[in-house]
């Protein structure tokens, strides 16, 4: 069973769809196997859709079904209590009919930037463009996370160097590198670059040699954060979201390969796989070359 909550205005819109939209309905045609014939499967789909009375007249008019926000973020909390965005000018325009209260939609910790960034604009005020967000103490910051931290908006990380302290004593440093990017996803450190400089010796084991030189000990940290990346990619972030290191984490092609890719190009095909193509319609064997 699929239950939704529908709270917006846009339930109106979501409700009359699916209660005018009519009875599924599907066209096939059968061919034969020694004789495909030249298949349309685009024309099939036009042919095929069925579209309801109420939905045709929106289409007509051009009531869009489908409304997408781009995500762009605009430093609106205070101002729509007196002005108005007008997306396709790009400026603020004085409100002339009501006033309203400016909101900043909800933001998990999880999400990283967004989530300080939400902080920023919850608690600073009289600011007029984010280079100002950004700016503690007539200092300008590099990153949100790090502004929130000055500012003093986060906790303390005693709990998660707890963490790290208690698994250094037996754990491997590959179980290490993988708890320090959990603990980077999940637990919404506030200061990841002291965390990083604390644990970095513990977290690598790449230093098994008695003497380094300085540049073998920056070939090994990158190593390290190369693989913290990879456990990181899978939960849906990226190592340089948290200013480990100055200057960026910066990946070659090889490096930016993520593990589904390396996984899919690893793959073993057959001869039958091969001659897939030659099966191929008209559309599909152009846009097939196309995109070779």
């Amino acid at each position: 069973m699929n239950v939704e909550i529908c709270s917006t205005i846009k339930l109106v819109k979501y409700l009359y769809k699916y209660v005018y939209k009519g009875h599924d309905r599907v066209s096939f045609h059968i061919y034969s196997e020694n004789n495909p014939g030249n298949i349309d499967e685009m024309k099939d789909f036009q042919t095929g859709r069925w579209v309801a009375a109420a939905e045709a007249f929106w289409c007509i008019y051009k009531f869009n079904l489908n409304e997408m926000t781009p995500a762009v973020y605009t430093l609106q909390l205070h101002l729509p209590e007196f002005f108005v965005w007008k997306p396709t000018k790009k400026k603020w325009i004085e409100r002339k009919r009501k006033r309203v209260i400016g909101r900043v939609v909800t933001v998990a910790p999880n999400e990283g930037e967004r989530y300080y960034l939400r902080l920023l604009l919850s608690h600073v005020h009289a600011f007029t463009c984010f280079e100002d967000l950004l700016t503690v103490n007539g200092k300008l910051m590099l990153s949100y996370r790090e502004a929130v931290f000055q500012i003093g908006l986060l906790q303390s990380d005693k709990h998660m160097e707890d963490t790290l302290n208690e698994a250094a004593a037996f754990q491997m440093s590959s179980s290490l590198r993988t708890l320090f990017a959990i603990l980077l996803a999940y637990c919404s450190p506030s200061n990841p670059k002291v965390l990083w400089e604390k644990y970095e010796t513990e977290i690598r084991d790449f230093e098994k040699a008695k003497s380094f030189s300085a540049q073998n000990v920056e070939q090994i940290r990158r190593c390290v954060l190369l693989d913290i990346n990879k456990s990181l990619e899978q939960m849906g972030k990226n190592v340089n979201d948290y200013h480990l290191v100055p200057g960026g984490f910066i990946l070659n092609h090889d490096e930016r390969l993520t593990r589904e890719i390396q996984s899919e190009l690893s793959i073993q095909f057959t001869e039958q796989d091969l001659l897939l193509p030659s099966k191929l319609n008209i559309g599909q064997r152009f846009a097939y070359g196309v995109i070779l």
